[in-house]
């Protein structure tokens, strides 16, 4: 009976935090100009904003034709984010597979650098 009672409330408690996890979309299809979005990354930066990246389609989900790169950003670890911005938009050319990396080790950049590869 201990046994039961002790896994009955670690099942609660595990489905209690479950239920208050909140889930927040960052880039959603159909919005902000582009059919799609794919190849998400995200990082975190010293000060603790979030910058989100993700392939940004413009025609569809198709991997050729004009895809960009887009960033937007949180200041509230991911309760909110801000308006989309463009990193790389080559007219009617792709850009893709965003990879960025936050470099804290250049005692020239104390606040962090990002790559973005």
């Amino acid at each position: 009976m201990k046994y039961t009672l002790l896994i009955f409330i670690a099942a609660f408690s595990f489905s209690n935090s479950i239920a208050q996890y909140k889930t927040i979309p960052v880039f959603v299809s159909g919005t902000e100009g582009h059919k799609s979005y794919r190849i998400p990354a995200i990082i975190s930066l010293p000060n603790g904003e979030l910058l989100a990246f993700a392939e940004g389609r413009v025609h569809g989900a198709g991997d050729f034709g004009d895809i960009n790169i887009v960033l937007k950003r949180s200041t509230d670890k991911g309760k909110t984010w801000s308006a989309l911005q463009y990193v790389a938009e080559f007219d009617t050319l792709q850009c893709g597979n965003p990879a960025p990396v936050v470099d804290i080790t250049d005692p020239l950049y104390p606040q962090g650098r990002i790559f973005l590869f």
